[in-house]
């Protein structure tokens, strides 16, 4: 078995990258969080999204937010789906799992409550990508930038105060 050579997840990263960038339906949001992770170091080939000890799981976002997200998982309940709210630095503060096996894949990966899933720390994925760019995003398997993520598709939409339109989750 070949040894880890140091910075080798480093160049895989960047050579998928370069294929991803040739390819001509790669969309431009999608490139730009690329760069993004490669200026933050995320290593590709693992998955480092922190918890944060005492997470304020109960703010007002997540209190407000909780009947929609309630009712929207009500509506996907038959599909394989998981639903979530997370505060404007991608700290996960709610998540609604319907099927128990995508419970245990989630776990997996840590994307549960209290765990962030900013860019800077998860590279390219639904969440980080959505509160980075400001944007609506679907990113779907290999254009997430960490391994591990890459069976997943995810859906994100920024939540902006309704007034001042700054983001808040």
């Amino acid at each position: 078995m070949p040894r880890h050579q140091p910075g080798s997840s480093l160049r895989a990263a960047r050579e998928l990258y370069l294929e991803v960038t040739k390819d001509p339906s790669a969309r431009p949001l999608v490139v730009a969080s690329w760069q993004r992770s490669l200026e933050y170091n995320v290593k590709s080939g693992s998955l480092d999204a922190p918890y944060l000890d005492n997470p304020n799981l109960d703010s007002p976002l997540a209190r407000a937010a909780l009947p929609i997200l309630d009712r929207l998982h009500e509506q996907l309940a038959d599909d394989p789906v998981s639903t979530m709210i997370t505060d404007r630095n991608g700290v996960v503060l709610s998540r609604k799992v319907s099927h128990e096996g995508l419970t245990t894949h989630l776990n997996r990966v840590r994307l549960a409550p209290g765990h962030v899933f900013a860019e800077r720390y998860v590279g390219t994925n639904g969440i980080g990508t959505a509160l980075a760019s400001g944007r609506p995003v679907m990113i779907a398997g290999r254009q997430h930038y960490v391994e591990e993520l890459r069976n997943f598709h995810c859906a994100a939409v920024p939540i902006l105060h309704p007034t001042r339109r700054t983001l808040l989750g």
